[in-house]
């Protein structure tokens, strides 16, 4: 049995907490009150019988931790923990305190809200927030979702590789708009420098000797040689 707004959560429900984000979280929740429309819309995705079975969350309370989910990054494990320990937190899903609902019924909730849902709750937050003059809905911007990878751990010999690097595809760029601008490309020499340092750190650590070498130097001398292009090579050009 599936009911769907949460008419009285709990007579003992938690009065308002003064704090940015209860503060938030209240907004937050006059706009869902403001438009009651969503919940119908929610019902229909969630589903249950109103008249039969087993006293369910809400559509209002599912549709609400969903919100809270997302605003707040939680994990359903994470939304579970903060509905019980926080009033705020149980304030803004209206959820009874002494019957918070578990990470498993959460996770059942949330997800049968599908994508055609959440699209037509975006349309009605866009559409509203056009009217109050927040927001034109001209722009979009999307996060991509973060996952753990692996990276290049920095070293001098790769540094001095990668300013090279760099510095020659803006001196290449500059050539093409600057009259009289010559320089070397020193990118292939600077990589097998910083391979040779990269490649005999196992060797110098055995041997005790110092890090880098003649690699280095001229991995340096290299560097140098590339710095003193760009400059030189600016005050040179004529008129365009």
């Amino acid at each position: 049995m599936r009911s769907t707004r949460t008419v009285q959560p709990s007579v003992f429900q938690a009065p308002e907490v003064v704090h940015p984000v209860a503060e938030e979280l209240e907004r937050a929740s006059t706009w869902l009150d403001e438009h009651p429309e969503l919940l119908d819309t929610v019902s229909g995705s969630v589903g249950g019988s109103v008249a039969c079975g087993r006293r369910g969350l809400t559509c209002e309370t599912i549709l609400r931790c969903a919100v809270l989910k997302h605003l707040m990054g939680y994990s359903y494990r994470a939304l579970e923990f903060a509905l019980h320990d926080s009033a705020t937190m149980q304030r803004f899903a209206r959820v009874d305190p002494h019957e918070v609902p578990k990470k498993s019924a959460l996770h059942a909730g949330v997800k049968a809200i599908d994508a055609e849902v959440w699209r037509s709750i975006d349309g009605v937050l866009v559409q509203d927030a056009k009217l109050r003059g927040v927001e034109s809905g001209t722009q979009v911007r999307i996060d991509s979702t973060v996952t753990d990878t692996n990276i290049l751990k920095p070293s001098d010999s790769r540094l001095l590789y990668d300013g090279v690097r760099v510095l020659t595809r803006l001196l290449r760029q500059a050539r093409g708009h600057l009259a009289g601008l010559s320089f070397c490309d020193h990118c292939r020499a600077a990589k097998r420098r910083e391979q040779e340092i990269r490649s005999g750190r196992g060797a110098r650590r055995h041997r005790q000797l110092p890090a880098g070498g003649p690699a280095l130097q001229r991995r340096v001398m290299a560097e140098t040689e590339v710095i003193r292009h760009g400059p030189a090579g600016v005050r040179r050009p004529s008129p365009v």
